[in-house]
């Protein structure tokens, strides 16, 4: 029975799974143009050469927030995530990767949806880690520049 449950015991993606932490240097640009302070920093791992890396910040009513999405494209072996049962940490010092598409999403005080997010494809783009802060930065193809950096 446990071999229906779990058909490879012990066996886990090392690439899958969320890294997650506050950054006190975090800050982040809107579709907008708005600049503001941003307080969580989610990596998560997709598969072995998809990350999303989301910056979180307060939203305008306390309780609310707004996030900014960067989809990005890596090497495998240069991932910056070890990952085991879904959860990551760190693993590497540095890391690039090509933005391939980015978004934006607002939440009320209930964690509900503010209507539908925007999302755009990335007409240039690139995420880098480097001496534990991450840096994203991507133009999309309406003309937009949207930025995101946080010390991890």
């Amino acid at each position: 029975m446990a071999s229906l449950v779990h058909p490879h015991p012990g066996h886990a993606e090392p690439f899958v799974g969320r890294f997650e932490t506050t950054s006190n240097g975090c800050r982040y640009t809107l579709s907008d143009g708005d600049s503001d302070g941003c307080r969580v920093v989610q990596i998560d791992g997709r598969s072995a050469t998809v990350l999303g890396v989301r910056f979180i910040g307060r939203g305008p009513v306390r309780g609310s927030s707004r996030s900014l999405t960067f989809v990005t494209t890596t090497n495998g072996p240069d991932s910056p995530l070890s990952c085991h049962l879904g959860r990551c940490r760190l693993s590497g010092t540095t890391w690039s990767g090509t933005v391939s598409s980015v978004s934006e999403a607002a939440f009320d005080a209930d964690g509900i949806a503010e209507g539908v997010p925007k999302a755009w494809p990335a007409k240039e783009g690139h995420c880098k880690l480097e001496a534990r802060q991450i840096r994203c930065t991507v133009d999309v193809v309406s003309g937009e520049q949207l930025d995101a950096q946080a010390k991890l």
